[in-house]
């Protein structure tokens, strides 16, 4: 394939199709091929991203030739050619065949022959991975310039590239408010939160309209607010937020209560509960139990029977963390509840007890046919017992009494790991 370019002088050999063919060679499964494809492309820059292929061939002596060839090509390429490169480079980046010193060394060459030639308008054309590693690259070592930056930003697609667009836009000018503001007003809030940022950092105070983002749907940005406007505003969180959820009880507003309210803001959302639904719901039962902690205790109860499993997961959460009911009460209430989803939270609350507290009536849970459905978890919990732990003389004679009085329902080995562990465990008065 090669024989007839071979014979051409190097110096006479321009047309497009020998290249072409030269560069194909260098994909052959031959490596004597393809080691004379590279030394013939040696002095021609259009080549430049098949060459860089090679810098990962899996023959070390084509490899390191390819890399002292890049190298010495990329300060004749123009910045058309050094953008057709960028995949090659990324695909580069990923190998572990390269030798460092001199990848950097081709690195550092690359990134100052594209400064202020490089053809961004290609950057948009790449797959995602691509466009990666040419922002993390050229963002790092300064390449793009500001003209550069500002003409891909809104061409850019994918939010996270775009979110260190932004940022590196603002580290290069710090007087960009007008795109911080479209960046604030984007749809999406990893881009909204890199504009407040900025904004932030540029204006070193709070500004006209910041206080409409405490309202905002993402936990970040309204986090961001509060931050900004605690510091740096005179405005009263608490009655913004309690303001907000009376005009319509939202779940920025909630949050809001949860975040910058008190004792009787709380007690507004407490009033509210009987009309709220859904996730506001839910979202309103976290407020309140970080707000009263166990002033509510009888509200959690009522509500673990809701129909909604948010609502529930919530309730259940208030009293494991704020309540701490004991083992026994819990017990009681899952018997005397029917079978429905209420009691799948009062079994899982009960699992989240001490392990030998919860024991005796996990057994008894266990062995009654009514919870037939949680069999498989109640079972994990009765062999997943703190061995190292420590129990008083009157738990340790109800869990015996229990065992005794089940003996004919228990599986042998789960009565002799259970009577082992009890027999050694400590006992305290």
């Amino acid at each position: 394939m090669l024989e007839p370019i071979c014979k051409v002088p190097k110096n006479k050999r321009t047309s497009e199709t020998d290249r072409d063919t030269l560069c194909i060679g260098l994909t052959s499964g031959n490596g004597f091929i393809r080691e004379k494809s590279l030394e013939l492309l040696n002095g021609t820059p259009e080549a430049l991203p098949e060459i860089l292929l090679r810098c990962n061939d899996w023959v070390e002596i084509i490899r390191n030739r390819a890399l002292v060839i890049a190298t010495d090509l990329i300060p004749c390429c123009d910045g058309h050619t050094l953008a057709r490169a960028i995949p090659s480079l990324a695909k580069l980046d990923c190998s572990e065949r390269r030798n460092g010193a001199a990848y950097e060394l081709l690195l550092k060459r690359f990134c100052d022959k594209a400064k202020g030639i490089l053809d961004v308008g290609l950057l948009n054309q790449f797959p995602k991975n691509v466009r990666k590693f040419a922002y993390r690259l050229f963002l790092g070592m300064n390449v793009l310039t500001l003209e550069n930056a500002i003409a891909v930003y809104p061409l850019e697609t994918d939010c996270f590239l775009k979110r260190d667009l932004l940022e590196y836009i603002y580290r290069v000018d710090a007087h960009t408010p007008d795109l911080c503001d479209e960046a604030i007003l984007d749809k999406n809030p990893w881009i909204r939160e890199a504009g407040l940022w900025c904004k932030y950092k540029m204006l070193n105070t709070s500004w006209t309209g910041v206080e409409k983002l405490l309202l905002d749907k993402c936990n970040r940005i309204q986090d961001g607010a509060i931050y900004i406007l605690k510091h740096h505003s005179e405005i009263n969180l608490r009655d913004f937020f309690v303001q907000a959820a009376l005009l319509e009880p939202s779940i920025p507003a909630i949050k809001g209560i949860e975040k910058c309210g008190d004792h009787n803001a709380a007690k507004v959302l407490l009033d509210y509960l009987p009309v709220l639904t859904g996730k506001r719901l839910s979202q309103a039962l976290i407020a309140i139990s970080v707000l009263l902690r166990n002033e509510c205790e009888a509200t959690y109860w009522e509500f673990l029977c809701h129909p909604s499993a948010s609502v529930r997961r919530s309730a259940m959460k208030a009293l494991a963390k704020y309540c701490r009911p004991e083992p026994c009460e819990i017990y009681k209430k899952c018997v005397a509840l029917e079978n429905g989803p209420e009691v799948k939270q009062l079994i899982h609350m009960l699992l989240g007890a001490n392990s030998w507290k919860r024991l005796a009536y996990v057994v008894k849970l266990y062995l009654d046919p009514k919870y037939a459905e949680y069999k498989k978890l109640l079972h994990n919990s009765i062999l997943s017992t703190d061995m190292y732990g420590s129990m008083t003389r009157e738990e340790h004679d109800y869990v015996l009494h229990v065992f005794e009085k089940n003996l004919v329902g228990m599986e042998e080995y789960q009565l002799h790991k259970i009577l082992f562990v009890l027999n050694h465990i400590t006992i305290t008065e």
